[in-house]
């Protein structure tokens, strides 16, 4: 179900609210481990049939792959992907800039822990040979690429708002990273659901 994200009805601001549905709750979690509190952000898996609500991007995709098993979709890669958390690392460098009111004093560690990163995601997608398009090393989308595309997506759209750092165009230093995005780009899936730069 789609909602206006400008305007959230209060019955989806309440799904994480234990209530006589006794539905399970589960929650991201944080780098420690622990629930990660939710600020009413998409998406939210509702799984009416199984009584359990799902609120990470992440942990819906387990959920998935656990309980449903679309054929459609390949296995996973082997071993997590390195650098998985640029994104999050990012969001880091974006928080200490917009509290400078968009100076980039003590930005400097962050910037280089994002771009370490992004340097080992480029470097494992660099290890792709032949017809080989996705993490798992084959022309076959799997849901860790289903995981992932988000976050890449809007890490180079604040990358080049925040940084000017451009990770899709033919002169990033990120050259695979771009290289997938941009096949990605292409892909009726992406241009089906892709979102505004400005939602991002």
């Amino acid at each position: 179900k789609y909602i206006d994200l400008s305007n959230k009805p209060q019955s989806f601001l309440d799904l994480n609210k234990v209530n006589d549905d006794s539905f399970k709750i589960i929650y991201g979690t944080d780098k420690d481990g622990n629930n990660a509190e939710w600020k009413a952000s998409c998406p939210v898996l509702e799984d009416r049939k199984n009584k359990v609500r799902i609120f990470d991007s992440g942990k819906i995709c387990d959920y998935l792959e656990e309980n449903y098993k679309p054929a459609v979709l390949a296995k996973n890669p082997e071993q997590d992907v390195p650098g998985g958390d640029a994104f999050f690392k990012l969001i880091g460098v974006v928080k200490k800039i917009k509290e400078n009111n968009g100076g980039m004093q003590d930005t400097e560690e962050l910037i280089n822990k994002y771009k370490e990163s992004m340097s080992k995601i480029d470097a494992y997608l660099g290890e792709l040979s032949g017809d080989a398009v996705y993490l798992n090393k084959t022309k076959d989308i799997s849901l860790r690429d289903i995981q992932l595309i988000p976050m890449l997506h809007a890490s180079a759209i604040h990358s080049q708002q925040f940084l000017n750092i451009n990770v899709t165009n033919d002169k990033s230093e990120y050259k695979n990273v771009s290289k997938y995005l941009n096949y990605v780009y292409k892909q009726q899936f992406f241009i089906d659901n892709n979102y505004l730069d400005e939602d991002s």
